[in-house]
């Protein structure tokens, strides 16, 4: 044993073999980098092509697949997409109510909640959805769409959906991935249309967020970056052999060989006219669709607002004269005066006695520089309140010279 033990601390080790190990922390950068790109393409950002999430894309092929033009069940919509979804049911339940909840792509029925306050919406099983008549004119076409395996195989499902409008800036999006985030802000679904005309013009459209809760927004500062979006994807043509030539009818074929020919010049001015074609079409939905949705956020510029001139006089002052406290929970002492959370207090404190002294020097004194300096020293303008209106019940000469003085020392303490 000893001996195999000095055999095998007597090998040489291959320099070649090191040289070509990887180290641990390269495993774990590959490791990352593989993750990230999953969340990133997989989970969080939506795809520029149609501005979906891989959830929301594979609920509205859900929708397409199981559409009859009747509602469905949300359990039922759910459960059909977990097909091609393989995180649960509960993301599919949340991005689907979220999707209903924009009035665009889904009709809905039921309690499906409300974002403005906030209500979450009723469980799957007691609400329905279909597809909007704008989805299915907009979002699908088998002909033009890239197709791919499930995550298990079994099933087909779109790489994108070929939409023909800019969805994912009329919808905007929230996520958060690994090292990267998107945050697009919705726009109004008819200035979109009237911007994407404009870009096939050649001219760069001025386009602004508007939110669906409507309200209030400065964009004096807002700087949009615009990406171009492409024009409707080629039609493809699909010759259709006859089955049975047994049963042929020559007038029947003729007619489709006529609807046919008109179809393909159709197409193929389209093509030749491609810019023409693809603003009558946005022209299209803006007619079909617009109606009742114009903007909800009014724009305009906002003035600089100072807190302190629209501060509200909301809490009361009092004060405690005989521990020296000042503040407004003192609620069983003296109440000072009104005030808000933003004013200052500023308290002059001396003793008693130097506070009557100047305050009778000051009133006997002929310089008004010295009455006022005296008085802002002295005793406070409450306290002369107090004294005046016990003067104002004495009527013998002493106190009605001692009342002047009185009204003379609260007057040059207003006027301070």
């Amino acid at each position: 044993m000893s001996e195999e033990i000095e055999n095998t601390e007597g090998e040489n080790i291959n320099p070649e073999a090191l040289h070509n190990a990887v180290s641990l922390s390269g495993l774990y950068e590959n490791w990352f980098l593989d993750y990230a790109s999953y969340v990133i393409l997989d989970r969080a950002v939506p795809h520029i092509h149609d501005g979906l999430k891989p959830v929301q894309r594979r609920i509205l092929h859900s929708l397409k697949e199981m559409d009859d033009g009747r509602f469905n069940k949300a359990a039922n919509v759910i459960g059909n997409t977990m097909k091609y979804h393989p995180h649960g049911d509960a993301s599919i339940g949340d991005a689907m109510v979220q999707i209903g909840q924009k009035n665009l792509l889904i009709d809905t029925q039921g309690n499906w909640g409300d974002p403005i306050t906030g209500d979450s919406a009723a469980a799957p099983r007691y609400i329905e959805a279909r597809l909007s008549k704008f989805a299915l004119d907009v979002v699908f076409n088998p002909d033009t769409t890239e197709w791919q395996s499930s995550y298990d195989g079994r099933n087909k499902e779109p790489v994108t959906l070929p939409v023909k409008f800019p969805l994912w800036l009329a919808q905007g999006a929230d996520g958060i991935a690994v090292g990267l985030a998107t945050k697009i802000m919705p726009h109004n679904f008819n200035e979109l249309i009237d911007g994407s005309i404009e870009v096939l013009k050649g001219n760069r459209p001025d386009l602004l967020p508007d939110f669906q809760m409507g309200g209030m927004a400065d964009f004096s500062n807002y700087n949009e970056v615009l990406s171009r979006n492409s024009p409707e994807d080629y039609k493809k043509l699909i010759d259709k052999p006859m089955s049975s030539i047994t049963r042929f009818d020559l007038k029947k074929s003729d007619e489709q060989l006529l609807a046919l020919e008109t179809e393909i010049k159709e197409v193929n001015k389209n093509l030749k006219h491609l810019t023409d074609y693809a603003i009558a079409w946005f022209e299209k939905l803006k007619a079909k669709y617009g109606a009742g949705r114009e903007r909800k956020t009014e724009i305009r510029a906002f003035d600089r607002v100072e807190a302190a001139k629209v501060a509200l006089a909301n809490v009361k002052l009092y004060m405690n004269r005989e521990d020296g406290f000042i503040g407004t929970g003192l609620r069983k002492d003296e109440f000072i005066c009104d005030c808000s959370d933003l004013d200052e207090i500023i308290v002059f404190k001396e003793d008693e006695e130097e506070d009557d002294e100047v305050i009778v020097d000051s009133a006997e004194s002929n310089e008004n520089d010295t009455e006022e300096a005296g008085l802002q020293q002295a005793t406070p303008i409450s306290k002369l309140a107090r004294d005046l209106e016990e003067a104002d019940g004495k009527e013998d000469a002493e106190d009605e010279s001692s009342k002047k003085s009185l009204q003379k020392k609260y007057l040059l303490k207003r006027k301070i």
